[in-house]
């Protein structure tokens, strides 16, 4: 997943959520069996909703060819 915001003034409405298991849903029907997506760590909220819905830190990026730079954390999802 890549360059998903949701606008200030409808944070905290669950649909940060909503949308991430809408792509997961799309994504296993195209045959996808996992989702891995970089952030920032600056991005606390993001981060936490990651986590709670079952996306686990790994240690150094899969690939970073795109030269995303300011993103320091990476996280993967078996679906």
């Amino acid at each position: 997943m890549q360059k998903g915001y949701i606008a200030e003034r409808f944070r905290g409405k669950g649909l940060a959520t909503d949308l991430v298991k809408m792509i997961e849903v799309e994504a296993r029907k195209i045959g996808y069996r996992q989702l891995y997506l970089e952030t920032a760590s600056t991005l606390s909220r993001a981060t936490a909703v990651y986590k709670h819905m079952g996306y686990c830190a790994l240690s150094q990026p899969i690939a970073n060819d795109q030269g995303h730079t300011a993103m320091d954390i990476w996280m993967i999802k078996d679906l």
